[in-house]
């Protein structure tokens, strides 16, 4: 018999999902504003319309059932599809007004991202732009689970989930006190660096990562004193004595002189690196963010 495509009511829909990341039919009914018995209800409503079992009723909870696994991924894309509608049919029907969900980790934000979005909105005044700073890793995976439209990263970033494009180029520097011995170079390499204490990123960071292997190739591991989140926490413990860094050099400029500290320039191909712009799916993009991702992509051409 044909289905009857009615029984896929975008409240049940909701409530399924809620239910399956709470794991209790109480904590998906406040999730989405239903009271818990007329939540339960419709959970058993719904499985006896479609003659499948979801849920596992357990004493402890609830758990999905193996079709209910199966058709949770296809519920979420139903939900996503029916968000985006909303957007889109928000933004054709009021010309360029919209929303963008930017993520980008703190190279973007410290150095050309602001002026492009700002040259952006300009363009576009009815057009809002919501930007957060996160890590790479962050914004790949926001994208990826459509919590972001448009995420910009640096390389060494499993990219697999989205489509990417080059955006700017990036350099890494030695951050360094200013009294420290190799704040006198011009520049240096790893292995020198190496005989000195780091302060390091968190191990999950993409530039964690890269200085990890970097240093592994050379057969030494470094010495990291403290692990630290964030461009600014780095600066002060390096500016405190704890060790030194590597860094964006664009990140890191505005805490030079405040800080009394030096960027030493990395001289091997390694400490050059590209940002990317990524994307879930281009024809799936809401109208605004397709504005945004083109101007981006053109400001390329932008000195930088």
């Amino acid at each position: 018999m044909p289905m009857n495509y009615a029984r896929f009511n975008l409240v049940t829909l909701s409530l399924v999902v809620a239910v399956a990341r709470a794991g209790s039919i109480s904590g998906g009914a406040k999730a989405v504003n239903l009271a818990m018995a007329a939540a339960s209800k419709r959970l058993a409503d719904f499985e006896a319309q479609i003659g499948i079992a979801i849920f596992y009723r357990r004493s402890h909870g609830i758990e999905l059932t193996e079709a209910g696994r199966a058709i949770l991924n296809d519920v979420l894309n139903v939900l996503e599809d029916v968000e985006r509608l909303a957007r889109n049919i928000g933004d054709f029907s009021s010309g360029e007004r919209g929303h963008v969900r930017v993520w980008a980790n703190p190279a973007a934000i410290s150095e050309t991202l602001p002026d492009d979005v700002a040259s952006f909105v300009r363009l576009y005044p009815y057009i809002t732009v919501e930007l957060e700073e996160r890590d790479s890793a962050e914004a790949v995976k926001a994208v990826a689970d459509n919590r972001a439209d448009i995420g910009v990263f640096a390389d060494m970033i499993d990219t697999a989930r989205v489509e990417t494009f080059v955006y700017r180029e990036d350099v890494l520097s030695f951050i360094v006190p200013a009294k420290h011995p190799l704040a006198r170079k011009g520049s240096t390499t790893l292995e020198e660096a190496l005989r000195y204490p780091f302060v390091g990123l968190l191990a999950r960071t993409p530039l964690a990562a890269r200085v990890d292997y970097e240093s592994a190739r050379l057969g030494v591991v470094p010495t990291v004193r403290v692990q630290v989140r964030g461009v600014e926490a780095m600066c002060r413990m390096i500016s405190a004595g704890m060790g030194i860094g590597v860094l964006p050099t664009s990140s890191a400029r505005r805490y030079l002189k405040p800080m009394q500290l030096r960027a030493v320039t990395i001289s091997e191909p390694w400490a050059h690196r590209q940002l990317f712009i990524g994307i879930r799916e281009a024809q799936a993009l809401p109208h605004a963010a397709r504005l945004l991702l083109g101007h981006l992509r053109s400001s390329r051409a932008a000195p930088s």
